[in-house]
């Protein structure tokens, strides 16, 4: 498989993709005080994953290239993660969608561990 040409192939992008989406859905419960600061913060770190993912793979200029934006795309994991920590240690989770955030943060720490791979991979 040419990695340049099918990013959307990937299944890393693919997870990181439907997270996102996960995390922009959650995020709208968060207080509208936090519109500029967590909940925009959360939404650019989650797509950040997806985004370094596509614009990596569609580089041409080596392999060595597209490890870098991987590392930042696991970098985006882990930001994404504590931000969901904060989220929950501030209360903006209501009890009902508690344990959807600890999946989304499980399902992040499974995604870096994935993309890592890739990284070994390229």
């Amino acid at each position: 498989m040419n990695i340049t040409n099918n990013y959307h192939k990937l299944e890393v992008f693919d997870k990181a993709y439907k997270l996102a989406l996960a995390i922009h859905k959650l995020s709208r419960q968060f207080p509208k005080e936090e519109l500029f600061s967590l909940t925009s913060q959360i939404r650019r770190s989650s797509k950040s994953v997806a985004l370094n993912i596509a614009e990596g793979a569609t580089r041409r200029e080596s392999k060595k290239t597209f490890a870098q934006f991987l590392y930042i795309a696991m970098g985006s994991c882990e930001e994404t993660i504590v931000l969901l920590s904060f989220a929950s240690d501030l209360n903006y989770i209501s009890d009902q969608n508690l344990q959807n955030l600890q999946g989304l943060e499980k399902e992040y720490q499974i995604l870096a561990k994935q993309i890592f791979t890739l990284i070994k991979k390229t």
